[in-house]
């Protein structure tokens, strides 16, 4: 297989290139809009207007605009005809395509990043067959429940050896994200974990043992603490996430009651 790199947009999808001599994205659409907003701002009664409420991003459309060549993905023509070689091409895109379920939408940057999203295909339209089965053009509409696309993650990692500890926290994306695991390495009695920039802030009511863990997942809401259970204990303030990150950089602050361990905080910055 041969990956074309001067393709203006780099993709793939459920792990087949769509930037090879079989198939390649000629045009893309919405990959760098903002996804809608979902909720309104709520009337009051004897009020002008409504009052504004918060409200959060919506799911998302991709669509992109590919065309079916008569070569295999390297560039040769592996079967007898042209026509046998573009519906191969075609059918093996279907397989792909049709399985209707979340699989890996990857984009790739020219600073050589990549991006991913889990998106499902929802429509295949505007199919065009203008040379007799040798070549065709489709454009396939992907759906992002979560509208966004995540680049590699940051990790920060530190001691906390006192009842103040900062850490600084640089996320690299264009969108507040809440994917956030949050793993605390025992000794350690009632860690919260602040973001100073926002004011957002996390903790466990909850005593970890030397050396065992305790785990705060910001996009699932679980806790486990040595593998227990411990969701009761915990408790949030400034967001309906646990805890949420800004663009940029910020200083995360733990603080606990009995001090000791280290914490090591994973986040998958978002993308528009």
């Amino acid at each position: 297989m041969t990956t074309l790199l001067f393709a203006p947009d780099r993709w793939t999808f459920g792990g087949t290139d769509l930037s090879t001599y079989a198939v390649l994205v000629s045009q893309v659409t919405g990959a760098d809009e903002f996804p809608e907003l979902r909720g309104e701002d709520a009337p009051f009664t004897g009020l002008p207007g409504r009052r504004p409420m918060g409200k959060v991003a919506d799911s998302k459309r991709i669509a992109l605009a590919l065309f079916v060549n008569s070569l295999d993905a390297s560039g040769a023509l592996a079967e007898s005809t042209n026509r046998k070689q573009a519906r191969k091409n075609l059918e093996a895109l279907y397989t792909v395509f049709g399985k209707r379920s979340q699989q890996a939408l990857v984009r790739y940057l020219p600073d050589a990043t990549n991006r991913t999203a889990q998106a499902e295909v929802v429509a295949v339209t505007d199919f065009v067959d203008e040379t007799s089965g040798e070549a065709f053009g489709l454009v396939v509409d992907f759906e992002l429940a979560d509208p966004y696309m995540y680049g590699a993650n940051v990790v920060v990692t530190g001691a906390t050896p006192t009842a103040s500890t900062d850490l600084t926290l640089v996320h690299p994306g264009t969108v507040r994200g809440g994917r956030l695991l949050l793993d605390y390495t025992g000794p350690v009695s009632n860690p919260r974990i602040t973001n100073l920039g926002n004011g957002q802030y996390v903790e466990a009511l909850v005593t970890v043992a030397s050396a065992k863990h305790l785990l705060v997942d910001c996009t699932a809401f679980t806790a486990l603490n040595d593998g227990a259970n411990a969701i009761g204990s915990i408790r949030h303030s400034g967001s309906v996430r646990f805890l949420e990150v800004d663009p940029g950089s910020q200083i995360l602050r733990v603080t606990s009651t009995t001090p000791g361990g280290s914490l090591t905080a994973t986040f998958s910055p978002p993308y528009l």
